[in-house]
């Protein structure tokens, strides 16, 4: 019971961040697309570093 007690407080704690719990659905999504835009930048450099090494 202690370690659900301390699981649930530890859930509830991470979730202080969003406005409410449906809130935290809209951070994940945010977050997802941080990460997406992300690896789209380093694919587009890495093509690019590519292109540039071929022409040499």
């Amino acid at each position: 019971m202690i370690a659900l007690a301390a699981i649930l407080a530890v859930a509830f704690a991470g979730m202080q961040g969003c406005n409410t719990f449906r809130g935290a659905g809209t951070d994940i999504r945010r977050g997802g697309e941080a990460i997406e835009n992300s690896a789209n930048e380093v694919e587009f450099h890495a093509i690019e570093a590519g292109e540039i090494l071929a022409s040499l």
